[in-house]
């Protein structure tokens, strides 16, 4: 009997084993453990990138096959965020603070494989001689998820340490991420945790500032350009930066004129339609007509309702045919009963080309669009 006993309990420990193994091979069942580098950015000289840095293990299990099963648990036994200096030359990384838990410490959270820690979205905002940073994170929750934030500033103003918040706090991104020709772009990694933080050139060669013990074997041929062109900013970042510019010296210019503040601002985004940064508002062009085609609604304004501020494009337009105005139909509104505002507003958002009657005068009306 005891023989009998002893080689069922064999068979159920091989098939205990057996079930573990399996279940690890599918990864079912797994400990796992996190290095990444979010939201990285320049100093103002250039010369150190700040980067929040995180680690965190646990235990998952289930499949989590994304549209396929439902999503893993998982139980994060450490989770812990590090504010990091590089050196951009030396490479040396310095932890300037620590911030330790988190929203998913401690506790059974529900994710998918490839984010089964959850995400981070980090925000890092450098100075002369501050650093601020804010690490949101929102956790999937019927029927609104969670949403969670910590935010602090490096040196410390209080003696406290930053502290998790669940409170929503909107996303932003660190800037800036382009210093002297030099873009900062991180790679993908395992679980969201990406593996590495690049020096990017404009010819998409790079160096590696820092990585995790995956990157070499995710990238063992090298990251490849083309996928570092489709995720760098670099022609976004220039063509902001040259749009404020060019901004800022045409306020300027118009400041120097007399103009006042808000004159100033308005003007300089007039003459940046008329450079091309911006796209050229559509015109309103009047032409008087003697007839309007068969089955067309003609509209009829009182002249009177330009007095009072009603229908400004088309008072401007009928008192000088022929000449392109500026239009907008905010100010179609309904006047002493009459709808002809609401209706002509609604109508123009179908047509380009519209006939009113002013004073027993008929004119065709036509949009023109850049």
């Amino acid at each position: 009997m005891s023989g009998f006993r002893a080689s069922t309990l064999a068979v159920l420990a091989a098939t205990l084993l057996a079930a573990l193994g399996a279940a690890a091979a599918l990864r079912l069942v797994t400990y796992e453990s996190h290095e990444g580098y979010f939201g990285p950015a320049w100093s103002p000289d250039g010369r150190t990138v700040y980067v929040i840095r995180r680690n965190a293990n646990g235990f998952t299990w289930g499949p989590g096959w994304e549209f396929f099963t439902p999503p893993a648990k998982a139980f994060v036994v450490s989770d812990v965020l590090s504010l990091c200096a590089i050196d951009a030359r030396s490479g040396e990384n310095r932890v300037l603070e620590t911030i330790r838990g988190g929203p998913v410490a401690g506790r059974v959270t529900r994710n998918y494989r490839n984010r089964v820690f959850g995400i981070f979205s980090v925000s890092i905002r450098p100075a002369a001689d501050t650093v601020a940073y804010i690490v949101t994170m929102s956790l999937p929750k019927v029927p609104s998820g969670e949403p969670w934030h910590v935010r602090g500033t490096w040196p410390r103003s209080t003696p406290a340490a930053p502290a998790w918040r669940m409170e929503w706090h909107g996303d932003a991104s660190s800037e800036p991420v382009l210093m002297d020709g030099r873009e900062l772009v991180v790679t993908e990694g395992d679980e969201a945790f990406p593996a590495a933080i690049l020096v990017v050139k404009a010819d998409t060669t790079y160096d590696v500032l820092i990585h995790n013990r995956e990157f070499a074997h995710r990238y063992a041929g090298g990251v490849p350009s083309r996928w570092i062109a489709e995720r760098s900013r670099r022609g976004q970042i220039l063509r902001e930066r040259e749009f404020t510019a060019v901004h800022e010296a045409l306020t300027d210019s118009l400041r120097r004129l007399g103009r006042s503040e808000g004159e100033a601002i308005l003007g300089a985004y007039d003459r940046m339609k008329d450079l091309g940064f911006l796209p050229r508002d559509p015109m309103l062009v009047a032409r008087r007509v003697d007839a309007a085609p068969q089955r067309t609604i003609v509209f009829d304004i009182p002249s009177s309702y330009f007095r009072v501020g009603l229908f400004r494009d088309i008072a401007a337009a009928t008192a000088a045919p022929g000449d392109s105005i500026d239009t907008d139909t905010g100010d179609y509104l309904g006047y002493a009963g009459d709808d002809v505002g609401p209706r002509l507003r609604a109508y123009r958002e179908g047509h380009a080309t519209f006939f009113v009657r002013v004073e027993g005068t008929l004119y065709r009306m036509e949009v023109v669009k850049p």
